[in-house]
């Protein structure tokens, strides 16, 4: 059995471009149907990729299922969100009652929602759709240390490597992934700003309602 450091890395050399050909394919059957060109918008990009994918012009979407990873931010003690951490948890437990927004989209395309533990601070009760692969109780505060270890950074991604084998075994064709944690958007910007190399100031957004105040203790966290 593969530790999660091997597993890692093994995904990582498995992942191939599309074929452009196929996207080719898809696009000349598209031409052909009786619709003016381009009358479906997005969709006919996303068509014309699910078969490059698949390798097939007869594209299927059996099973489809949304993951929705949950965890907390230590950078959240910084003040860069109008919420407390706690609504994590109060989220997730509204989510497993099928009281959010997902719950709603979830059962109108008809889609299987599953909800991640991965490392929410506060305790979660046990739940039917909820699955436990907690990493730790949050991360820490990035502003004054490392936000995760290395080895809790590769065992997170192992979870959603796990998740996202466990769904294709199952025979979903169609896999939407989501995340839950108060101060995410914090988090997400800091990553695309190092990745990027772009100011914090050109990627951060008000994320859920951050008023002034809020919005330039993130972009300075």
């Amino acid at each position: 059995m593969m530790d999660n450091l091997e597993l890692f890395q093994a995904t990582l050399d498995g992942i191939q471009p599309v074929d452009p050909r196929w996207i080719e394919r898809a696009e000349e059957r598209q031409a052909r149907l009786t619709k003016p060109p381009g009358s479906l918008g997005r969709l006919e990009e996303i068509a014309n990729r699910l078969a490059a994918i698949q390798q097939t012009l007869s594209i299927s979407v059996e099973r489809p299922r949304i993951i929705l990873f949950a965890a907390d931010h230590g950078v959240c003690a910084e003040g860069v969100n109008p919420y407390p951490q706690a609504v994590t948890g109060q989220m997730v437990s509204n989510i497993l009652r099928g009281g959010a927004a997902i719950n709603a989209l979830a059962r109108a395309g008809g889609t299987e929602l599953r909800i991640v533990d991965a490392g929410v601070a506060c305790d979660i009760r046990d739940s039917e759709g909820l699955i436990r692969r907690r990493i730790a109780r949050g991360t820490k505060n990035f502003c004054k240390e490392p936000a995760m270890s290395r080895d809790h950074a590769i065992a997170a991604a192992c979870v959603g490597i796990e998740m996202a084998n466990g769904a294709a075994t199952d025979g979903c064709q169609l896999l939407g992934i989501g995340e839950m944690g108060i101060g995410n958007t914090t988090a997400a910007s800091a990553m695309t700003a190092m990745l990027t190399g772009l100011q914090p100031a050109r990627v951060v957004g008000h994320g859920t309602g951050a008023d002034e105040c809020c919005m330039q203790r993130k972009i300075f966290s």
